[in-house]
């Protein structure tokens, strides 16, 4: 549990292919700030690319990390 409080932030951007064409909802954030979600079912099939970004400029290594995700 350390390792949360000494590593970089990062910001992860994820693309999912298909989302655009997509039922979108309006999800409510903080302040009175609304961003708009792709909707997905139990069983659809997804697919795109994940790309983290860490804040503060120092390296991101992570031995887990993999190439591609499954659900």
């Amino acid at each position: 549990m350390a390792a949360y409080f000494f590593a970089s932030p990062v910001d992860v951007d994820v693309k999912l292919e298909g989302e655009e064409i997509r039922k979108q909802v309006d999800v409510k954030q903080e302040k009175e700030r609304t961003i708009s979600c792709p909707v997905y079912y139990d069983g659809d099939s997804i697919g795109g690319t994940v790309r983290p970004f860490v804040l503060d400029k120092l390296e991101l290594s992570n031995p887990c990390a993999r190439d591609s995700l499954s659900f």
